[in-house]
């Protein structure tokens, strides 16, 4: 550390620095010698990490700046548009490469490794023009894919404001395929002019011919415009309109096929061209409203979309006026402590079900401990459970222990009215008791990792399975004190155990096992168990005639 007091300045906090090594070269056309200026190359180290860049000047020449430790390095060249990307020395790296597959580059302290020199092939180039059907103007909210002769991803190309584009990389001689995408509204294609409304086989497109050094152009596309739905949703009675809702698109099977989500105005458009036919419309937001189905039927948590008003579409034309009025839902609030001590816990959430025990969402805590629900519900009778705070039992509100499983009913009601904060419903957690130990070959005392303990009510009735580590540790914790069992299973070519050290080979009375006692708040170790061996059979099984293997 470095003592400073203050008004007296601490002097002689100095520096020796050793000079480091350095990596330079040339990057020019190959062929013509003309300097690229246009791009960097990039420096890793031994291990293929990346280290640092070097730009070229207008003679095509760069020199690291950062000096460089001693050792091996590997370069590579990077954004020199419309040329051929290259490791050192000479390999193509045209799209994604293994640095390490490159030339080792040596560099020693103080010194400089000249000559790393790069000479790139220009590539080819793919332009076209992506435009509406019919009408001629250029679209500009979506991009072209390029693809490589097997189908696989090269490159995107953006088209600009008049529907233009071109490939900014250079792209090796052979041949190539295209298709558009996200292009809102239209339906995609693959070129030339095939439909690729809802996924292709990219290589079903014509192939486009590309030639090192020149621009294949006229690569273009024509898109159909779909049917689209067009909307407004607003608070009921009062027509506040409702920003960030969620609008959601079905087709005639119920199936989902697109979304639109509301502006500031509270307005909606179905981002996806749709084809001919029949769809459905439902709501989901955020905001505590009770989410509907097209036209007013309440549709909070699940429902049936094909239950809504049929919506009709024709393709080039906007159905408009799919409007929603969403009623304000009720809310559940409350904080989650510590019991005894009122410390706030943020680790976890609070589980929503319905009367019926069916759950229907989850509600966070804040730093404070604080949570509310933000889907709204409708005037009714509810259940509420704390969940998967470390270290501390779950519970059913309002008090009740619900360690692993439990029925949601058997907790506290909780009424909601529409429109209303149903507050302070609370719940203060237990710490929990864990347990651990480990698993191990009983000759060797090697850890064991290729099954799982189960563990055990004092009643016998299962809970849960937990999996030990590579070492054959395991932790299981959430416990309120009380009594349990432990067994094992799946341990390959071991006999299964019931803790502790009593067979379960061929099946067993878990309760017939030792009793594992754990207190709140505290950690039960040394539950550990030492698998027996058993013994194994091993052998071929191969054909009668040819004794050919069989697998």
């Amino acid at each position: 550390g470095i003592s400073v007091t203050e008004g007296i300045t601490t002097s002689g906090i100095d520096f020796e620095l050793a000079k480091g090594g350095a990596i330079e070269g040339t990057v020019t056309e190959e062929g013509t010698g003309t300097p690229l200026d246009i791009g960097y190359v990039r420096i890793y180290d031994a291990s293929g990490d990346y280290v640092a860049n070097a730009y070229p000047d207008s003679s095509g020449d760069y020199k690291t700046s950062a000096g460089l430790l001693a050792g091996t390095y590997y370069a590579r060249t990077r954004s020199f548009e419309g040329y051929l990307h290259e490791l050192y020395d000479d390999i193509p790296c045209y799209f994604g490469c293994t640095v390490t597959d490159g030339t080792p580059i040596v560099v020693t302290a103080g010194n400089t490794t000249s000559n790393i020199d790069f000479a790139l092939e220009l590539g080819g180039l793919i332009a076209g023009t992506v435009t509406e059907d019919g009408t001629s103007n250029g679209l500009d909210d979506g991009y072209v894919g390029i693809y490589n002769a097997s189908g696989d991803w090269t490159i995107d190309s953006y088209t600009a404001a008049n529907g233009t584009y071109i490939t900014y990389l250079g792209l090796p001689a052979g041949t190539y395929y295209a298709r558009t995408w996200s292009f809102e509204g239209y339906f995609d294609e693959l070129y030339n002019d095939l439909p690729c409304a809802s996924g292709c086989t990219v290589t079903d497109g014509t192939p486009i011919v590309v030639t090192a050094g020149s621009t294949t152009t006229n690569v273009d596309f024509a898109l159909l415009k779909g049917g689209s739905i067009t909307g407004t949703v607003t608070e009921q009675g009062t027509s506040l309109k409702l920003p960030n809702v969620d609008v959601d698109v079905y087709d005639s099977g119920g199936n989902w096929v697109t979304d639109g989500y509301t502006d500031s105005n509270g307005d909606y458009t179905s981002s996806v061209g749709l084809t001919t036919g029949t769809y459905y419309a439902r709501t989901y937001n955020s905001d505590s409203y009770i989410n509907e189905l097209y036209d007013g039927l309440p549709c909070a948590f699940g429902c049936t979309v094909t239950d809504g008003t049929a919506i009709a579409v024709t393709i080039g034309t906007t159905t408009s006026g799919i409007d929603f009025a969403l009623v304000e839902g009720g809310v559940i609030s409350g904080e989650v402590t510590v019991d005894g001590s009122g410390t706030p816990l943020d680790n976890g959430y609070v589980r929503i079900y319905d009367s019926s025990s069916d759950y229907l969402f989850r509600a966070y805590t804040n730093t404070s401990g604080e949570y509310e629900t933000s889907i709204g519900l409708p005037t009714g009778t509810y259940h509420a459970r704390a969940q998967s705070f470390e270290g501390y039992v779950s519970e059913l509100y309002d008090d009740i222990p619900c360690a692993f499983g439990c029925t949601a009913s058997d907790g506290t009601p909780i009424a909601v009215t529409e429109g209303a904060t149903t507050a302070d419903i609370d719940f203060a957690l237990d710490a929990a008791a864990t347990i651990t130990g480990t698993i191990t070959d009983d000759i060797t005392h090697i850890g064991l990792d290729t099954g799982y303990l189960y563990f055990y009510d004092s009643t016998g009735d299962s809970l849960t399975s937990v999996y030990p580590d590579v070492n054959g540790d395991y932790s299981f914790g959430g416990l309120p004190s009380g009594t349990f069992y432990a067994r094992t299973f799946s341990f390959e070519g071991y006999w299964n155990e019931l803790y502790d050290d009593i067979s379960c080979a061929d099946g067993c009375t878990v309760t017939e096992g030792t009793p594992i006692v754990v207190t709140a708040g505290a950690t039960t170790t040394g539950i550990d168990l030492a698998l027996t061996r058993g013994g194994m059979i091993s052998g071929t099984v191969t054909e009668s005639s040819g004794h050919t293997g069989l697998d």
